[in-house]
C-alpha cells in the first residue's frame, strides 16, 4: 500500500512537472528579451564577457566593467553557452523553475510529513501568477530559489546525520553559491549564525560550533568570489548600504528616521504579497482579497511556529524579510518576495495542519490543510485565467509589461512601446558606424542589443551637464526615449531632455508613437563643430 501511494504521488508530481514544462515552453521561451525594465540584458552581457566559447565584442567588453550583479548566473550562462543564445537562456531559466518545483515538493513533503501535502504545496506554488511573471525574464530569481531550497534540504540531511564536517563544508558551498547568485542570500548565512548562537546559549559553546562551519565556509567562498570578481559588485552594494545607513541615522529634521523608512517598505511588502497571487488589487470586501489576507496571516503563524521549533527555513525567512524592510527598492518588492513564496505556502499549510491537530473534533488535520490550499488555488483561478487570456496575443504575450496593466488598452500600449524600443536598438546598429559611442540612460542595452559602445546619459541636468557628458565620453550619438529602464514610473519622460541638445546636435531619425503620433524616441548625432563653440 505504501509503495503504491509513493508511486501514485510520483506520477502526479511528474504530471505537474510536465505541465509546468509545457506551459513554460509556450509562454516564456522565445528568441528575444521580455522587457527593457529588468536586468536580463546585464546578465547576458556579463555571460558573454565570461564565455569560454565565444568572446564578446568590444562593446560588450567595455560595458562589462559597469555591471554590478552577483556572478553565478552569468557564469552559468557563460559555461552552458546560453549567453550567446537568448532561446537557450530562456530554456535554462525554465529548467531552474522545474528544479524549483521538484524541490518544493521534496521540502514540503519532508516538513509537513506528508507527500500528499507536498504535492498540494507544489501545485499551489505553480499556479501563482508570480511564478509565470518571473519566468519571462532571464533573471537570477529561479536559480537562487533552486539553490536556497537545496540548502534547506541539505541542512535537514546534515542535521539528521549529526552535523558531519564534510557535509557541513558541502552545505557551506551551497550557501556561498546562494550569496553569489543574489546578495540577499546572506540572510541564509545569518540564519545559520543565529541558530548556532541560539544552540550555544542553550547547550554550551560546543552545541553551536557545527552550525558555524557551513556559515564560515560560505563566507570564505563569498570573500574569495568577490576578490576574484573584476566587476563593480562590492562597491555597488556597499554604496547602497551606506546610503541606507545614513538615511536611517537622521532624516531631514535630524531625527531618527527608521519608522519613516520602514513604513513604505512594509506597505510595498504587503502589496507584493497580494499581487503575487491576484496580480491586481481587488476591493477589500472581495472574497479573494480576504482569502489572500487570511492565507498570509496563516503563513505568518506558521513562520512563528517553525521559528519556535528551530526550523532553519523560518529563521531564513525572518532575516530575509528584515533585509527587505531596509533595502531601498520598494518598487521591486514583488520580485523580491518571489524567492520566499514557496516557503510561505509551506508555512501556511504547516499552520493549518498544526492548528487543526489541536482541535479535538478534527481527526485528519492534513485533510484540513489540503482543503485550505485547494480553496486558495480556486480563488487564484481568476488570475490564472487572466494570464491565459492575455497570453493568447501573438505579439505581446512575451512582454512582461503586458501583464502589469489591468486595462487592456494600456497594456497593449506598454507592450508596443517595449517592442518598438527593441527595434530601435537594431536601427541604432544600422544607423551608426561600428566604432560609434552612444549615450543613453542604460549603456548595457546599447552594448548588447545595438553592438555599439554605450555611455551613461545623466537622468537630469542643464545643458552644460550634457555638453560635459558628451565631451567626457567622446560620444558621437545620443539616444533619447520616453522610457528609462531604471526609472519606469509614468512621471519620467526622457524626451523632456531634448531642448538641452538643440543647436549642437541633429536628428538622425525620429520614431513616433503608433497610438497618438507623438515623438517616442530620437537618435541625435553630435555636431562637433558646434560643440567646440559651446562654453
Amino acid at each position: 500500500m505504501f509503495i503504491a501511494l509513493r508511486r501514485f504521488h510520483g506520477v502526479l508530481l511528474l504530471a505537474v512537472l510536465l505541465a509546468v514544462a509545457g506551459i513554460g515552453w509556450r509562454f516564456a521561451v522565445h528568441d528575444g528579451l521580455s522587457s527593457f525594465a529588468d536586468d536580463s540584458v546585464s546578465y547576458l552581457l556579463m555571460g558573454q564577457y565570461l564565455s569560454p566559447w565565444s568572446e564578446g565584442g568590444p562593446a560588450v567588453r567595455e560595458a562589462y566593467a559597469e555591471q554590478a550583479y552577483p556572478p553565478l548566473l552569468p557564469l552559468v550562462l557563460a559555461v552552458t553557452g546560453a549567453a550567446h543564445s537568448v532561446v537557450a537562456a530562456h530554456v535554462m531559466v525554465l529548467v531552474c523553475l522545474l528544479g524549483v518545483c521538484l524541490l518544493v515538493y521534496r521540502f514540503a513533503a519532508a516538513e509537513l510529513d506528508s507527500p500528499a501535502l507536498g504535492l498540494v504545496a507544489t501545485v499551489l506554488f505553480a499556479v501563482s501568477p508570480a511564478v509565470w511573471i518571473n519566468v519571462l525574464g532571464i533573471l537570477s530569481e529561479n536559480l537562487y530559489l533552486l539553490l536556497s531550497l537545496a540548502v534547506l534540504l541539505a541542512e535537514g540531511r546534515w542535521r539528521r546525520t549529526g552535523g558531519a564536517a564534510r557535509t557541513g563544508l558541502l552545505l557551506g558551498g551551497l550557501l556561498g553559491a546562494c550569496v553569489l547568485t543574489r546578495t540577499i542570500g546572506v540572510s541564509l548565512v545569518l540564519a545559520f549564525c543565529a541558530l548556532g548562537a541560539h544552540r550555544s546559549a542553550r547547550g554550551g559553546f560546543s552545541a553551536g560550533v557545527p552550525w558555524a562551519l557551513p556559515a564560515a565556509a560560505a563566507l570564505a567562498l563569498v570573500v574569495v568570489g568577490h576578490a576574484l570578481w573584476p566587476g563593480a559588485l562590492t562597491e555597488h552594494y556597499l554604496s547602497i548600504w551606506s546610503r541606507v545607513w545614513q538615511g536611517l541615522g537622521a532624516g531631514e529634521d535630524g531625527e531618527w528616521s527608521l519608522v519613516a523608512h520602514v513604513g513604505p517598505q512594509l506597505t510595498a511588502l504587503y502589496e507584493a504579497w497580494y499581487t503575487s497571487w491576484l496580480i491586481y488589487w481587488v476591493h477589500v470586501t472581495d472574497v479573494r482579497y480576504l482569502a489572500t489576507a487570511g492565507f498570509g496571516f496563516l503563513a505568518l503563524v506558521g513562520l512563528g511556529l517553525r521559528a519556535r521549533a528551530g526550523g532553519i527555513d523560518a529563521w531564513y525567512v525572518i532575516f530575509y524579510l528584515l533585509v527587505l524592510l531596509l533595502w531601498p527598492a520598494p518598487g521591486q518588492m514583488t520580485r523580491f518576495v518571489y524567492p520566499i513564496l514557496p516557503l510561505s505556502v509551506v508555512h501556511a499549510l504547516y499552520a493549518l495542519r498544526t492548528l487543526a491537530a489541536l482541535t479535538p473534533r478534527i481527526r485528519r488535520p492534513r485533510v484540513v490543510a489540503a482543503a485550505g490550499a485547494l480553496m486558495m488555488a480556486l480563488l487564484v483561478a481568476p488570475s490564472v485565467a487572466f494570464l491565459y487570456h492575455r497570453a493568447q496575443a501573438p505579439d505581446d504575450r512575451r512582454i512582461t509589461e503586458y501583464y502589469r496593466h489591468p486595462d487592456l488598452t494600456q497594456a497593449r500600449a506598454a507592450a508596443a512601446e517595449q517592442r518598438a524600443m527593441f527595434r530601435d536598438m537594431k536601427r541604432i546598429r544600422r544607423s551608426t558606424p561600428a566604432t560609434a559611442r552612444v549615450l543613453w540612460f542604460t549603456p548595457a542595452y546599447i552594448a548588447l542589443l545595438a553592438d555599439r559602445r554605450g555611455e551613461r546619459l545623466p537622468w537630469r541636468g542643464d545643458r552644460a551637464t550634457y555638453v560635459e557628458a558628451v565631451r567626457r565620453t567622446q560620444a558621437e550619438y545620443v539616444y533619447l526615449s520616453r522610457l528609462n529602464p531604471r526609472m519606469t514610473g509614468d512621471a519620467f519622460d526622457g524626451l523632456r531632455l531634448l531642448p538641452r541638445f538643440r543647436g549642437w546636435t541633429r536628428a538622425v531619425w525620429v520614431r513616433r508613437s503608433a497610438g497618438d503620433g507623438a515623438v517616442a524616441a530620437v537618435l541625435l548625432r553630435v555636431d562637433r563643430e558646434r560643440l567646440r563653440t559651446l562654453p
